[in-house]
C-alpha cells in the first residue's frame, strides 16, 4: 500500500479500514457512540444516516512501563490525515513488532461529526481544541480585540466564489502586525457560538468519553505519552512537535531529545511570525495530563504543514458561512472540497512526505 492509498475517501471508509486493521495487528477494539441531546434516542449521524463513533484500538505491551496514545481527528476534517497515519502504523509490521514492549492506544476520530461532515468544529460548532477545561473551571473571557474581528471572520451570509477577505486580512496584518493577530484570532473565543474558534459552554461528548476511559486504556503504565495528530499549520509537508504552555523545562528537554530539537518549538520563545506555535486556551494537551495524577504524562501535538495561514483561514471562513447561512450540500459544496484540500492535500508528494515524517515520529516515540 502506498502512502497516498492510506488516505480514505470518507469518515466511514476511514473507520472501516481502521477497525479492519486492528485484529491482524493484535489490537482489541472498542467503540463509543456519540450521543446528542436526548442520549441514546438521538445518536449523531453521518451524512448517510450511519451512527458516528470514536473507535479505540488497544494492545498491551510486554512491559507496564509506558503507554503511547495516538489520537486523530480532534479537528474533524484533519482526521483524514490522522486516520491515514494510524492505518499506516497498524499495517507496518516492523513498527508493530518494535512497539511490542509498550502499551499502544489508537484513538480514532475524536471528533467524528467534523470528520464525517467535513468540518473542523463538532456538532455544536465547537472547536474542541479550545474546549477542554476541568470540572468547575470557568471559561475565560474572550480577548477584547477579538470582538472587532467577528463581522469580518463570520459574516452572516453565504460565501461568494470571489471573496475580498484576503485583501481585508492583509490590511489588518499591515495595520496591527501578524504577531498580534496570531495572539487574538485563533486563541479561542466564548461569546459567539456561530463563529469560528468557539470554545463552547461546557464539556463536549468527546471530553466525557476521554475522561471516563483514558485511565483504563492506559492500564498501569507508569509513563504515558500522548501524540495528537494535526494538519494546517507550518510550511508545506514539514512538521513540528508542539507542547502545551504548561510544559516545564524538563519536559521540553525530554521531548527535544526524543524527537529532535529542530522539530520541537518552545512555546515560551517561539511565538513570532514564521513559527508554528500560537497561544490558545482550553487546549487538549494540558487537560489530558490531569487524567493521570501521580504518573508521568507527557503530551505533544504533531502539526504538519499545508497551505499558508491566510489561505487556511479563508477556507475555514467560507465553509463556516456555507454551514450556517448557505447550502453546503448544493451550490456551496465547493467549500467542503476546498477545506479538505487545506487539511489533507491531494498531492501525492505531500502525502508521501507527511506519512514518512509521521512514521519517523512514532519510531522515535518507541525507541
Amino acid at each position: 500500500m502506498t502512502h497516498s492509498e492510506l488516505f480514505s475517501v470518507s469518515y466511514l471508509d476511514a473507520r472501516d479500514r481502521f477497525i479492519e486493521a486492528l485484529t491482524p495487528a493484535g489490537f482489541a477494539h472498542e467503540s463509543h457512540t456519540m450521543e446528542g441531546p436526548g442520549g441514546e434516542n438521538n445518536l449523531l449521524r453521518a451524512p448517510g444516516g450511519e451512527t458516528l463513533t470514536i473507535d479505540v484500538g488497544i494492545r498491551r505491551g510486554t512491559s507496564n512501563e509506558k503507554a503511547i496514545v495516538i489520537s486523530s481527528g480532534l479537528h474533524g476534517i484533519e482526521g483524514f490525515f490522522g486516520s491515514a497515519v494510524q492505518l499506516g502504523l497498524l499495517t507496518d509490521a516492523r513498527w508493530c513488532d518494535a512497539a511490542a514492549n509498550h502499551t499502544i492506544i489508537f484513538v480514532h476520530a475524536l471528533n467524528p461529526y467534523g470528520f464525517a461532515w467535513k468540518r473542523r468544529a463538532n456538532e455544536d460548532n465547537v472547536d474542541l481544541n479550545r474546549s477542554f477545561f476541568r470540572a468547575g473551571e470557568p471559561r475565560p473571557k474572550t480577548i477584547e480585540d477579538f470582538h472587532a474581528f467577528v463581522d469580518i471572520l463570520c459574516p452572516k451570509s453565504p460565501p461568494p466564489r470571489v471573496d475580498l477577505s484576503p485583501l481585508i486580512a492583509v490590511w489588518h496584518i499591515a495595520r496591527q502586525g501578524f504577531g498580534k493577530l496570531k495572539r487574538t484570532i485563533p486563541v479561542g473565543q466564548y461569546d459567539y457560538p456561530c463563529c469560528i474558534f468557539y470554545g463552547g459552554s461546557g464539556p463536549s461528548k468527546t471530553q466525557t468519553i476521554l475522561e471516563s476511559n483514558a485511565g483504563r486504556w492506559a492500564g498501569d503504565a507508569a509513563e504515558i505519552q500522548l501524540i495528537d495528530l494535526h494538519t494546517g499549520l507550518g510550511p508545506w509537508g514539514t512538521y513540528k512537535i508542539l507542547l502545551g504552555e504548561d510544559k516545564d523545562r524538563h519536559e521540553l528537554d525530554v521531548t527535544r531529545n526524543r524527537f529532535g530539537a529542530d522539530h520541537v518549538e518552545d512555546p515560551a520563545v517561539d511565538q513570532e511570525a514564521g513559527k508554528v506555535f500560537y497561544p490558545a486556551r482550553g487546549t487538549f494537551l494540558p487537560w489530558f495530563k490531569t487524567l493521570f495524577p501521580g504518573r508521568t504524562c507527557r503530551a505533544a501535538l504533531a502539526e504538519f504543514g499545508t497551505y499558508s495561514n491566510l489561505h487556511v483561514l479563508q477556507s475555514l471562513r467560507a465553509e463556516h458561512r456555507a454551514h450556517h447561512y448557505g447550502d453546503p450540500d448544493g451550490k456551496h459544496a465547493w467549500t467542503k472540497t476546498e477545506l479538505l484540500e487545506m487539511f489533507a492535500p491531494a498531492s501525492p508528494a505531500w502525502r508521501e512526505r507527511v506519512i514518512t515524517g509521521a512514521k519517523e515520529i512514532f519510531h522515535q516515540a518507541i525507541a
